[in-house]
């Protein structure tokens, strides 16, 4: 095992950083089996209360992770904003590390946090972390203190991966943020794509913000893909397909839909039930 020279962390610590929160972040595992040998504690907050397990997580160093893990890092350690590491590895994209924590005790919903690990994980646009939090337990329709709720997130982001996700295992589409729905949020941000998407799974176009107005309204002209895609939807009703679909799958709710596969139902009312994108009519 080579050791850490001790002028390196003579400089170091010159300059202010902390040597455990530096290996963790670079990835240096023996310098940071080194410094842990040597009495440093691995649950050493710096300036902004992050542990060096928070600083491995969002720069994707599971190895690390694991050691300070293994030398007594508490994986429920909160920064000053609430955040947890498993926060910090949703919001780093870091598949592995957030496996990690969830395995080593990680709380899928922090009580504390202003932002949770599910709507990091959306605001980084991280697919693969945004099914295996949901798959954990996370709780779809939270509102954090900056965005709403994950859906928002997703949809201020331009994450359209991330929406249909969040969509497809249940969460609610006309959820607000002070009376703003997500359909409001990718109207005025003018994401055609996204606007297509919540209107499939039932976005009301007629909700109004704490303005009283509706998604159309925050359109600048009375022109484009999304005007027309407004006014079309607001002039036909939703056809007994759409609207059976919804009624099924909000008594299902979220806690059930993830077991619509696992029923012995055709491949075509499977497809139907779960919004795939080359469904066949049932």
């Amino acid at each position: 095992m080579a050791s850490t020279p001790q002028n390196v962390n003579a400089i170091l610590d010159a300059y202010g950083v902390y040597p455990l929160h530096k290996a963790a972040a670079l990835g240096h595992k023996e310098n940071l089996i080194t410094l842990l040998e040597s009495g440093l504690s691995p649950n050493a907050p710096n300036y902004d209360c992050l542990t060096p397990l928070h600083e491995a997580c969002i720069q994707n160093q599971p190895e690390c992770a694991e050691i300070l893990i293994n030398y007594g890092s508490k994986v429920n350690a909160t920064s000053l904003d609430g955040g947890t590491p498993l926060c910090d590895a949703c919001a780093g994209g870091s598949l592995l590390c957030a496996q990690l924590l969830v395995k080593m005790g990680a709380e899928i919903n922090p009580p504390f946090a202003l932002s949770t690990p599910l709507h990091e994980a959306c605001l980084k646009g991280s697919v693969e972390c945004v099914e295996f939090l949901i798959n954990a337990g996370a709780r779809l329709n939270v509102n954090d203190c900056n965005f709403g709720t994950p859906l928002h997130a997703a949809t201020l982001r331009h994450r359209t991966d991330c929406v249909r996700k969040l969509l497809q295992s249940g969460a609610s589409v006309n959820a607000t943020k002070i009376h703003e729905t997500a359909l409001h949020v990718a109207v005025r941000e003018q994401f055609p794509e996204i606007v297509e998407i919540l209107i499939e799974y039932g976005a009301n176009i007629f909700a109004s913000n704490n303005q009283n107005k509706l998604p159309i309204d925050l359109l600048a002209e009375a022109e484009g893909h999304i005007y027309d895609l407004l006014t079309h939807h607001s002039a036909e009703p939703a056809s007994l397909k759409d609207v059976c679909r919804r009624k099924i799958r909000l008594v299902l709710g979220s806690e059930r839909l993830k077991y619509v596969r696992e029923l012995k139902l055709p491949k075509s009312l499977t497809s139907y039930l779960s919004h795939e994108l080359q469904e066949c009519d049932p």
